[in-house]
C-alpha cells in the first residue's frame, strides 16, 4: 500500500491498482489559503 497525492499522473501511474481517494489534512503550504483536507490516494493491489 502507499499514498501519494491524487493528481492525474499518479492516477495514470497506478491505473492497474486499486486506486481509494480520501481527504488527509495538510497544515503546511506556501498559500495560506490552501491548508486544510485535500484529495490524495491510497494504491493498494
Amino acid at each position: 500500500m502507499l499514498s501519494n497525492s491524487d493528481c492525474e499522473l499518479t492516477q495514470q501511474l497506478y491505473k492497474d491498482f486499486t486506486i481509494h481517494r480520501i481527504q488527509a489534512a495538510r497544515a503546511i503550504n506556501s498559500n495560506p489559503k490552501k491548508r486544510g483536507k485535500i484529495s490524495e490516494i491510497l494504491v493498494t493491489c
